[in-house]
């Protein structure tokens, strides 16, 4: 993510593909959404879902009303990350006590650091050449 968009293509977005900032913003709720679930594991109170769950652009546009910045975006999601590595951290004596919950973050954190990060950096480096070879395409008269 060190490539930076330009701020006049960090908004751009259609129907079927969410801007620069809405994938940062993505990632910022879910890094957040971590937090609340590895607490749900240190108390052993994760809840049971059912149905499926969906990504709103109205929870992704509800984080970047609140940090409008592509800069800004970028620091919130690295202070996630730092967030839930610190909590991590603080809890690994209660959380190495319960070897279903270590299976769990061993699958997602360990076996598949950043698959999801990386899943999204890459639709986001489509995304931006998509937009500056538009940007380069003379137009046609």
């Amino acid at each position: 993510m060190r490539e930076r968009a330009k701020p006049a293509e960090a908004d751009v977005s259609d129907d079927e593909a969410w801007s620069v900032k809405e994938n940062i913003a993505h990632l910022i709720a879910g890094e957040e959404w971590y937090l609340f679930y590895l607490t749900e594991l240190i108390v052993d109170g994760v809840a049971q879902y059912s149905g499926a769950w969906e990504n709103r652009r109205e929870q992704l546009r509800a984080v970047i009303r609140v940090t409008p910045t592509l800069e800004g975006l970028v620091q919130r999601l690295e202070n996630a990350y730092e967030q839930t590595a610190g909590l991590l951290e603080e809890a690994a004596p209660v959380l190495s006590e319960r070897k279903g919950v270590m299976w769990n973050l061993g699958l997602w954190w360990l076996q598949l650091p950043a698959a999801h990060e990386r899943e999204h950096i890459e639709q986001i480096k489509k995304d931006l050449a998509k937009i500056r070879g538009a940007e380069a395409e003379p137009a046609v008269s």
